[in-house]
């Protein structure tokens, strides 16, 4: 584990386990800060992006939008690793729901 990844884990898992899939897949950020639970094949270790999250969304707008170019929608095959460490992510999730609720939709994978 890179040493980023390593601080990134000490200070605050969510911010380590989102740069670990950045880092891993090659997704933006955008991309990743969109991604649900349906976009994550973990039995074949596929991650499909199809959206991207608008961090300059206005008022009234929709927060996901269209990927940056047609090409970027696209399947990404994921490491044996990042998808045992997606598939914990989505337990601890779950096991968190109540302390989550009313931050985040819990279809995100990441808030």
């Amino acid at each position: 584990m890179s040493l980023f990844l390593k601080v990134a884990r000490q200070d605050n898992y969510l911010y380590y386990i989102f740069f670990k899939t950045l880092l891993e897949t090659g997704m933006r950020k955008g991309e990743a800060a969109a991604l649900q639970r349906k976009d994550i094949d973990l039995k074949n270790n596929y991650i499909n992006i199809n959206k991207s999250l608008d961090f300059q969304v206005k008022e009234g707008e929709d927060v996901f939008g269209e990927t940056k170019t047609y090409e970027s929608e696209r399947r990404i095959k994921i490491s044996n690793s990042l998808s045992r460490e997606l598939t914990a992510h989505m337990n601890y999730l779950n096991d968190n729901r109540i302390v989550f609720n009313g931050f985040m939709n819990m279809n995100w994978i990441f808030f």
